[in-house]
Order: C-alpha cells, then structure tokens, then sequence
C-alpha cells in the first residue's frame, strides 16, 4: 500500500521527498556500499540535473535566449579533462570537504550546520568559474545541490570510518562528474562547439 500523496500540499510533499533523500542517505548500514555510492549518484546527478533545468528554463523564459552566453569549448583535450574533471577533483574536493567538516565540528556538532558549511562555500566556488551572470547563478545553485549530497554522504560514512567516508564520498562525486562530463562535454567535443 503506497503513501496517499494526493492528499498533502506541495509544501508537505517536498517535505516529504527530502525526508526520504535524507533517509535514504543516513541508512548506510542497511546497504552494500557499492549500492549506496550507486543509489547516492543516482540522487546526486537527478536533483542536480533537474536544479539546473528549472534554473535555465527560467533564465531563459526571464531573458532572451539568444542573449544567454555559452559555455566554452575546453582546448586541452578530452583525455586530460576527463581525468581532471572525473579523477583529480573529486578526490581533492573530497579532501576539503573533510577540511571543512573537521573546521566547522569546532562550533557546532549539528548535521546540517555542517552540511551547509560546505555545500555554500563550494557552490559559491564553483559558481566563480562560469561563464557569464547567467551561469554564475546556475553553477551556485546546482553545485550546491550536489555539495548537500555529498556532504550528507561524507558525514554519514564518517561515523564508520574517515577512510570510508573518503571512499564513498569520492566515489559518489567521480560517477556524478563522470555522468555530467559524458552529456556536457562528449556533447561539446562531438558538434565542434
């Protein structure tokens, strides 16, 4: 028998689905952790993806869309992007969202205090290499998103140890570049843009 939804405000629905991500997330123990750096990339990939459509279909019903800039072509190859974007910075982030939880746990103990302590500030980073006000905005916004994912991740498998909240965390963020690297800059390479 399924949850009678049709029943709650849009306000008690999205209160309920981010309970059950949250949920989801917290209950590591139950299962594999191959299955959960699956299911958490899954999450991690879909509300990032869909944060970023609902941004951009709004900038550009707010905008003229042929105002909007592009994105830029990348001149240092694939190979060397896709070990940079997939490899070498989930690992490096992964370390700083370690630095991060290790600095804010001076002041607080609280989840998602330190949760929010680094999804800001790597939204906010990650922001400041667009191109363009437009995608400024949207890379803060969906980089967030995926930063309260990984995150949550990162502080769940601390509990069990500070090697697996590495692993797991890594793991999660390379599929999720590897995912987002496979549409957006396969795509770029393939039409020549």
């Amino acid at each position: 028998m399924s949850f009678p939804t049709e029943y709650l405000s849009v306000h008690a629905k999205t209160k309920l689905a981010l309970y059950l991500i949250g949920d989801i997330l917290w209950r590591r123990k139950e299962i594999s952790p191959a299955r959960y750096v699956a299911v958490a990339t899954v999450l991690s990939f879909s509300l990032t993806t869909a944060a970023a459509l609902s941004y951009q279909l709004v900038g550009t019903m707010l905008t003229n869309p042929e105002s909007l800039p592009g994105q830029p072509r990348e001149e240092s190859g694939l190979v060397i992007n896709f070990f940079a974007v997939c490899v070498l910075a989930p690992a490096i982030e992964t370390l700083f969202i370690g630095f991060l939880v290790a600095f804010a746990r001076i002041w607080t103990e609280r989840d998602i205090i330190l949760i929010a302590a680094v999804a800001i500030p790597f939204g906010i980073m990650h922001g400041l290499v667009a191109d363009g006000a437009f995608y400024v905005g949207l890379h803060i916004f969906a980089s967030t998103i995926s930063f309260i994912i990984f995150s949550t991740v990162y502080l769940a498998w601390l509990r069990r140890s500070l090697k697996a909240a590495f692993g797991i965390c890594s793991g999660v963020h390379m599929l999720h570049n590897f995912a987002a690297f496979s549409i957006f800059f396969t795509g770029n390479y393939a039409s020549g843009s």
